[in-house]
Order: C-alpha cells, then structure tokens, then sequence
C-alpha cells in the first residue's frame, strides 16, 4: 500500500449550507434534545424524519471545541440535512469538558463510546438499523471519532468505562473526520516556542501555543508519554480501523502534515481511506459545505444492506388443499393424525 492520494476541492465550488435548513413549523423532521445516555452524563439531541418506515440507519455527530467548548449546536445545519435528505436518524453527542472536567482524558472519549452504545442498545426506539452506525466528528470531535473507529465502543482505553451494555460492541460502519488532530504530542509548544509541527504556520501558531491540549490530558508530554500516544489516533492504526474520510484544508489550524500522515497510515494498513483536501485556510465545519457532498457518497458505500425476511419454507410443505378452504389447520391436524395411524399399523 502506497500513500493516500489527496482530492483537492476548490473553495470556489462549495454548495451552501444555510444556517438551518427547517422552515418554522415544519413537520418534516422530529428533533428530541436534552436525552442523557447515563445517569448525570451529558445529553445528545436526536433528528429524525417524519413519516419514514424504518429501521434507519444511524449517524452518530460528534462537535469540536478544543475538547473544552462549544457543543453539538454547530452541527445542527448537518444534522437536520442527513436527517431530511438523507432519511438518516442522526444523534449530535454532547460531552464532558475539560472546563468542567479537571482531567478531562479520558472522560471525553468514554463519554463519546457510552453515548453509541446507549443508542443502539436502544435501537427499537429510535427505530434504527442496529447493525452498526456512521460517525461524523471535526477537530477535538474528529480525535474522538477516529479514536472510536479504532479502538471500538468496549476498550475503555484508560481507566473505567462509564454507561451502562459496557460489552456492546456496536460495528462502526464508517467515520469521517474533518480536521481531526492525530498525534497530541506534536501540538504541544515546547518551552515556550511554537509546536514542531505547525512549521511556521501562523494560524496554527496561534490555535496550539496555549496550554488547551495540556489542560486536556492533565499532563505535559514529557510526564505522561503514553497518555499522549494512546490519544492521538495515529497511534492506534491497524487493519481493523473503520473506513475512513479524512479531511482538511490546505493551510489550517491542524498542519496539514498531520492529516496527510494519518491517511497515508491508513491507506498502508489497508483501511479503506478516502482523503480530501480544500484549498483553504479554514477549519472543521467551517469546511462542511466543501466536505459535505463527498462525506454522504463516502458513508453511502458502507451503509447496511436492508435487511431481507428469512425465506419461507417451500410450498410443498403445507396442505394446499385445507389453506385454499379455510380449513388449512384442520386439515394439516388431520394429516398427521392419519399419518401416525397409518405408522402404527405397519410396526
């Protein structure tokens, strides 16, 4: 396996992605928020379309932030489109924060595994294809997504796991993961100079030049080396890896090197890897009208096969003659007792 050759979209040709895409009132779409996947956890917002027979698949959002803001609001314009064009259940995941959270690692990424499992351990609610889901995460939110199409909804990573079907292993079908940052170390400033990794790179510079990814992880990297390696999705890569879109811009928050490493390490593994770049200096969903189009063709290959009704037993089987006249239990009960009778005489 080679490298993982990049499409590079044009910021010329983004379609446009509106603030909302719901006129007031609409009955098209059924939006539930507020709902904790365990007790006292964040919550997650679930939109569905109105009116569709199921089960639906499943998409899965997670929000960047830093791993200490913002929170699944910035995808609603994403959300309410898979949902209304795409006849998708999609769940935007909140979690815990680092403001909030004094060692937020590995809490964020536990919450973010507990969250997939309560939703398809609960399938039957949301009438979803419990066969597996899609994941859509960017930035802090792409981390954790490519986190979880490695290790899975069960490996806790560090420490305990939180949430309850704790043995659930849901499939991950397939994740996207817009501007995600894949190796924490080399974003960490190094006595007081920038990150190694930002190359001079003035936005990125300026984005990781702070104690964010030290507050996050509670500790520098020198005091907690496998803390960082075990966070950073690039350290986890096998064939086992879910099918993955990577994607960022040209020039952006998250040195491009680091994307381009990620989905050249995916593509040696073997891991089915698209990779897109946008010849921009913007970041994450500031990206989503370019990456929109090409992350919904990319999750169409992998989404699940309706499933088919088991085939029913040949026609030969039943008595015809009793169905067509109504009496078909009669005459199936009759046919049994004159066939035990007759295996009674001949012993």
């Amino acid at each position: 396996m080679g490298v993982a050759a990049p499409t590079t979209l044009n910021p010329a040709t983004a379609p446009s992605i509106p603030t909302t895409t719901l006129a007031s009132g609409t009955g098209a779409l059924t939006i539930t928020t507020g709902l904790q996947y365990y007790r006292h956890s964040p919550t997650f917002d679930v939109y569905r379309p109105t009116g569709i027979s199921g089960p639906l698949p499943a998409l899965v959002m997670v929000h960047g932030g830093g791993w200490r803001g913002s929170d699944g609001n910035q995808l609603v314009p994403f959300a309410e489109k898979a949902a209304l064009e795409q006849h998708w259940a999609v769940f935007s995941v909140n979690y815990r924060l680092d403001d909030t959270d004094p060692v937020a690692w590995a809490d964020e990424l536990h919450d973010v595994q507990a969250a997939i499992r309560a939703i398809v351990a609960n399938a039957d609610t949301w009438n979803i294809d419990p066969r597996g889901v899609l994941l859509l995460g960017d930035s802090a939110g792409a981390n954790l997504v490519a986190l979880v199409a490695s290790v899975g909804t069960v490996n806790p990573v560090k420490g305990a796991s939180v949430g309850g079907a704790q043995d659930l292993k849901v499939q991950i079908r397939a994740a996207a993961e817009w501007s995600p940052p894949t190796d924490l170390h080399q974003l960490v400033p190094d006595n007081g100079t920038a990150p190694a990794a930002c190359s001079g790179d003035l936005a990125c510079d300026f984005a990781w030049n702070s104690p964010s990814i030290v507050d996050y992880m509670g500790c520098t990297p020198n005091a907690c080396p496998l803390a960082y390696a075990n966070a950073s999705p690039i350290t986890w890569v096998s064939k086992n890896v879910a099918p993955s879109y990577v994607a960022g811009a040209t020039n952006e928050l998250v040195p491009v090197a680091q994307i381009q490493g990620y989905a050249d390490k995916l593509t040696a593994a073997g891991v089915p890897t698209e990779f897109v770049l946008v010849d921009s200096t913007q970041h994450a969903t500031q990206l989503g009208p370019w990456l929109w189009p090409s992350t919904l063709a990319f999750f169409g290959t992998y989404l699940p096969k309706p499933a088919t009704p088991p085939k029913g037993a040949p026609w030969w089987r039943y008595p015809v003659i009793g169905v067509i006249s109504g009496g078909g239990s009669v005459a199936f009960l009759g046919l049994i007792k004159r066939r035990r009778t007759t295996k009674s005489k001949t012993r």
